[in-house]
């Protein structure tokens, strides 16, 4: 399990250990990023509660063994958070590769 030092109310958080999204839904996301238009992102916070915001997506990076979205907004999403990219679900796709 990873621990991170965060500011605030509580000083550890405790993260789930990454777990890798299928390689078929990665493949959409690099051809949103080509694209370039917006898209509607659906997501889990860093509470648990859904999220969904209207935004360009701008990189995918690797950084100590977790994927990362990056969104033309400034966030980082962990790959694992993410439900959805417009009505194309995470969970429609295999677990693997």
């Amino acid at each position: 399990m990873k621990i991170t030092k965060r500011t605030g109310p509580s000083l550890l958080k405790v993260e789930k250990p990454y777990k890798p999204i299928s390689c078929s839904f990665y493949d959409y996301l690099e051809a949103y990023i080509i694209e370039g238009s917006s898209h509607k992102v659906i997501y889990k916070n860093e509470k648990g509660s859904v999220e969904t915001i209207y935004v360009k997506l701008y990189d995918l990076k690797t950084t100590s063994g977790e994927e990362f979205l990056y969104l033309d907004n400034g966030t980082a999403l962990r790959l694992d958070k993410l439900i959805g990219i417009d009505e194309i679900l995470v969970d429609q796709f295999p677990k693997t590769c």
